[in-house]
């Protein structure tokens, strides 16, 4: 029988297995100045980062730490670079 530890650790594995990543998840990673070998540039229009810079651009700055790590954790999850 499965400990709710375990239990917990794999339905974190198969929600982030799942989880789609956009342009916009790269855009944070790439704003915070981290994992810059993880940022999938190819996948990022020029469309996709005026879009971001302006959602970015609406929030608050002292907001603006949390608001990116939002969407750049899920690209640290994906590659095993942090852990819930």
């Amino acid at each position: 029988m499965a400990t709710p530890d375990e239990v917990a650790a794999e339905i974190d594995r198969q929600v982030i297995g799942g989880y789609r990543l956009f342009p916009s998840h790269y855009l944070a990673l790439e704003a915070q100045g981290e994992a810059p070998e993880l940022v999938a540039r190819k996948a990022i229009t020029r469309q996709d980062r005026e879009r971001f810079n302006a959602r970015l651009a609406e929030v608050p700055e002292p907001l603006r730490p949390y608001w990116l790590a939002q969407y750049a954790n899920p690209v640290k999850h994906k590659a095993g670079r942090l852990t819930l």
